[in-house]
Order: C-alpha cells, then sequence, then structure tokens
C-alpha cells in the first residue's frame, strides 16, 4: 500500500508542472562579446519557448554579492531557478533546442505551428 501511495504523490507533483512558469537567471560579466552573445542566446531561447518563461539577467561586476551568493565560478552561467530541481549551464548556450530540452522548457504554441 505505501508503494501504490508513494506512486499517486508522485504523478500528483509530476501533473503540477505542466505549464508551470519557468524562472530563468543569466549571470554575465559586462557586456564583453561572450555576454552579448549569451543575452542574444536566451532572447532566442524566450522567442521560441518563452511563453512561460521568465528570464533575470545578472551582471556579476554590478552585483558580486548575488554571484558569491548563487556561487558562480564562471560566466555566461544560465540557471533554471523554477520549476525546482535547480538546474544550470555554464559557458555558451548555442543550441537552445538542446538547452529546451534539458530545462523541461515547451514550445510557445505560436512558434510551434511554423
Amino acid at each position: 500500500m505505501p508503494i501504490d501511495h508513494t506512486r499517486k504523490e508522485f504523478e500528483r507533483t509530476a501533473a503540477g508542472n505542466v505549464g508551470q512558469r519557468v524562472q530563468l537567471r543569466l549571470f554575465v560579466a559586462g557586456m564583453g562579446p561572450r555576454s552579448t552573445q549569451a543575452v542574444s542566446d536566451v532572447q532566442r531561447l524566450c522567442s521560441r519557448y518563452g511563453e512561460d518563461c521568465r528570464v533575470e539577467i545578472v551582471d556579476i561586476y554590478e552585483q558580486p554579492a548575488m554571484a558569491a551568493r548563487e556561487q558562480i565560478v564562471a560566466v555566461p552561467t544560465l540557471a533554471r531557478l523554477q520549476p525546482l530541481p535547480l538546474r544550470r549551464v555554464i559557458g555558451a548556450i548555442g543550441n537552445i533546442d538542446h538547452l529546451a530540452n534539458n530545462f523541461d522548457i515547451r514550445v510557445n504554441r505560436a512558434a510551434g505551428t511554423q
């Protein structure tokens, strides 16, 4: 009986993530070439997948305390904060389809019909 109870809780929790907003945070260092490319990649990600995405861009030069608190050791770093579990990609994003799959981000309804 406990296994069935646990399974039902898991299924209920998993179903609760459907349609949930995705909260991302991109850590960059100033506006150098790698940072601007990362911002561009996140813009592409959001234009294709971002219907339920919220993005915060953090410049570690302007907010070093946040970078230290989040234990950012390299930039650019893209973190998926919500839904849990926390996930991070360090370095160039490049392949947004692969990133969206790893971050469990769904295609926009409008973009999916293209």
